[in-house]
């Protein structure tokens, strides 16, 4: 089906506008429609943004969870290192966003880049021993050069000490009392220009905030002495600028904005996101100067015209298909939108005559009596269908990257050797998981089960010569061993 033909609508900008387009950047999809995006939701905006919030609290160390924020809210790739020697990496590596997300929560690492080495070098350690009590291979002292999980977490970890110790370099440059408008700007210019892989399509958005940062030189002329917070206000309020045309008038990709856009037009699909009571429709804004000229009036036509763009955005497609979440970002129960529900009334009404009202707490039950509806009961729900639709052997069923097309590998091939697979192993929660689970499984008793002597492992993890292991200790620990390893 042509792109053109496809229509995504959404009431708030935030998050579902700018979470489609993101997707459908990263699968090279083109997409049009009204975009209300500033420059600080691009991208380079967002990575700016965050460098700048490093930089403010790095009196406290590098904060992890601005950290996590930085590298995930963009494509950051590893820098040219001081000691390159002036010879830069032929292609751009990313960062493994995701696996330091995990990675540094694990080891809860936080504060001084002294303190981060501490800690995920006493995470290193730690999962080593682990593992090789798992394994029984040995003492405390034993080689960690036929482990692969090691090996592999050996690399992650100097990666990211190397990723931390060039960014603290940089961070200091700006924060330097001796630094000055021009050597900030200049400072911040290279370090988008060396951490931010640029898209073709953020490529006009992209060198808009480098023209703003050389802008930021002209506070010299006014004889301002150089302030971090002044300097964050004024690209702050400079990144407010909308974001250049992207060249995709409407009708050449993917239409991807508000109802009242496809009002009269045609679509083959049509697809509304986030119908959530209280946003989608929106509570009518009433301003509190005029709150009692009318107010009821002119709360109505308001709704009345939201209602409108909204049908008429419904009859401009074909198959229409209406979703919200079960929850929202801050992880608070959501609710289905009562247009939803009208919808859905509508809809079951005519499959099932005179059955009872559909409300929020009864639309999801007994989804095989309502074939209109489909239900993802959670993330591994969706996964297991995507495996299953891959597995089918559809022309449609070709990954749209990497990670999409581990997760159908996973799911649809064979389950021996899952642990050494490139999307596991990484992992030692994984690791450890499909270890407990084949033990359990297993026909042999294992101290995943319970078992106690010397043949288990794990009992050494549980008291220690000054305190012997009480009998209500290892009743504990043969009930669930987990809990101790």
């Amino acid at each position: 089906m042509p792109f053109h033909r496809i229509a995504v609508i959404h009431r708030l900008e935030t998050p579902y506008a700018s979470l489609v387009r993101q997707e459908l950047d990263f699968a090279g999809i083109p997409f049009s429609g009204v975009s209300r995006r500033t420059l600080a939701d691009t991208p380079g905006g967002r990575l700016l943004l965050g460098f700048l919030g490093l930089a403010t609290g790095l009196n406290e160390g590098i904060d992890r969870e601005t950290l996590l924020n930085l590298v995930g809210s963009a494509p950051v790739r590893f820098p040219r290192s001081s000691s390159d020697s002036g010879q830069r990496r032929r292609r751009a590596v990313l960062v493994p966003a995701t696996h330091w997300i995990s990675l540094t929560r694990e080891a809860r690492a936080n504060g001084p880049v002294e303190q981060w080495k501490e800690r995920l070098e006493a995470y290193a350690r730690q999962q080593a021993q682990r593992q090789r009590a798992r394994s029984g291979d040995g003492g405390a002292d034993a080689s960690d050069a036929n482990d692969p999980a090691a090996a592999v977490r050996r690399l992650d970890i100097d990666a990211l000490i190397s990723f931390l110790t060039e960014l603290e370099s940089r961070l200091n440059l700006v924060r330097s009392s001796s630094t000055t408008w021009d050597a900030a700007s200049d400072t911040l210019g290279k370090f988008l220009r060396e951490y931010l892989a640029v898209g073709e399509s953020e490529a006009d958005d992209h060198d808009r905030i480098l023209r703003l940062l050389e802008e930021m030189k002209s506070l010299a002329t006014w004889n301002a002495s150089f302030d971090l917070d002044v300097l964050r206000n004024a690209i702050g309020d400079g990144l407010k600028s909308p974001v250049s045309d992207r060249g995709n008038p409407v009708g050449s990709g993917v239409y991807v904005g508000p109802p009242a856009g496809i009002v009269g037009t045609e679509y083959s699909l049509v697809f509304a996101v986030g119908m959530v009571e209280g946003q989608f429709p929106h509570p009518p804004r009433v301003s509190a100067v005029g709150e009692w000229l009318d107010a009821g009036n002119r709360a109505s036509t308001q709704r009345a015209l939201e209602r409108y763009d909204f049908l008429g955005a419904v009859a401009a497609g074909g198959e229409v298909a209406l979703s919200y979440p079960a929850a929202g970002a801050d992880r608070r129960a959501a609710y289905p939108s009562r247009w939803l529900l009208e919808a859905a009334n509508l809809l079951h009404q005519s499959a099932s005559p005179g059955s009872a009202r559909l409300t929020s707490s009864n639309l999801a039950v007994d989804g095989a009596s309502k074939p209109w509806l489909s239900v993802i009961q959670s993330r591994e729900d969706g996964l297991r269908q995507l495996a299953t639709f891959s597995a089918g052997g559809s022309a449609n069923s070709t990954a749209a990257d990497v990670s999409d097309y581990n997760l159908v590998h996973l799911l649809t091939g064979p389950r021996r050797g899952l642990s050494s697979h490139p999307a596991i192993s990484r992992s030692d929660r994984l690791v450890r998981a499909l270890s407990a689970r084949g033990a359990k499984l297993g026909s042999t008793l294992t101290h995943w089960d319970g078992l106690v002597g010397d043949g288990s492992p794990g009992v050494v993890s549980i008291g220690t010569p000054d305190r012997p292991i009480s009998a209500s200790a290892l009743e504990t620990w043969a009930t669930s061993p987990t809990a101790f390893s």
